[in-house]
């Protein structure tokens, strides 16, 4: 079965690429020398990504306090770089695979968007540099799609699949190792090495994202500090849809990083407010 399903994701044609709007946009803010007027009309040629920003801009969390925003420049401004990357990035990567019915779609991306801003906030306190905290929003955001392509590429066994997961104490990714000779970990990772034009240490850490401190993998930091914010996130019941019997935290995962669970309350601090706004992303 393993052989077939990665068979299947280099044939398939289908398969949803990033966005040619997101990589544009993703580049323009990359460089320092990009006006924002070239960034507004990247973001222009797209209604509903317009209005999601201008919907933030003028949010509780962004506009309190200021006078009512109603041109895009001005969004971006308030804003900022780094906030406007993270928009676009959530909103357009939930309409990919957005045919599926297998996954709660909103339950889905709602869990995705709140590991993405848990792991860049427990980046931070990690120390991570400035590449790094950017990485780790993308890896957040990305940890998961392998769940997403298992229902897009074998769509009726995995359906099925998950008809029978709920009950079992065991971990969905073992269970599907078990089933499929393969998890949506290394599923994710190989779709997105296949697919996407990603960061290297962005897609290492959607592969091990479950077993970050074994064996090979014991270097990896991004890897640990999305583990820990998929289980942070779980724990405050932002699942990603599929009732399944949650994993605890690898032994170490904390430790190897400089975290410790006295750290969690402020983290969390950090990242709570940010996640209202993302489900506000979601709900257009």
């Amino acid at each position: 079965m393993r052989e077939n399903l990665l068979k299947l994701l280099n044939e398939r044609e289908d398969l949803p690429p990033l966005p040619e709007l997101v990589l544009r946009i993703d580049a323009e803010l990359h460089n320092q020398k990009s006006a924002i007027s070239k960034i507004t009309k990247l973001i222009e040629t797209d209604t509903v990504l317009a209005g999601r920003v201008l919907k933030l801009a003028n949010s509780a969390y962004y506009g309190v306090g200021h006078r009512e925003i109603t041109t895009l420049g001005l969004a971006l401004t308030r804003l900022g770089y780094n906030e406007i990357r993270k928009v676009i990035y959530a909103i357009e990567m939930s309409k990919l695979f957005a045919s599926s019915d297998i996954i709660d779609q909103r339950q889905f991306w709602r869990h995705s968007l709140a590991v993405a801003l848990t792991t860049q906030a427990l980046s931070r306190w990690a120390d991570a540099s400035t590449d790094e905290v950017d990485n780790a929003y993308l890896a957040g955001l990305m940890h998961d799609i392998g769940l997403m392509v298992f229902s897009y590429i074998v769509p009726d066994q995995y359906r099925e699949f998950l008809s029978g997961v709920t009950e079992k104490e065991t971990p969905l990714h073992e269970q599907e190792a078990a089933v499929f000779g393969i998890d949506h970990a290394e599923y994710g990772y190989a779709f997105i090495k296949r697919w996407w034009p990603v960061e290297e240490s962005v897609v290492e850490a959607v592969r091990i994202h479950h077993v970050p401190i074994d064996g090979e993998e014991h270097g990896s930091r991004m890897g640990k500090l999305v583990h820990i914010a998929n289980v942070i996130c779980n724990t405050l019941g932002f699942s990603n849809g599929i009732n399944v019997y949650s994993e605890m935290f690898r032994e170490g995962a904390w430790d190897s990083l400089g975290l410790t669970l006295a750290m969690v309350d402020n983290i969390l601090q950090d990242v709570l407010g940010s996640i209202d706004i993302a489900e506000q992303l979601l709900e257009g």
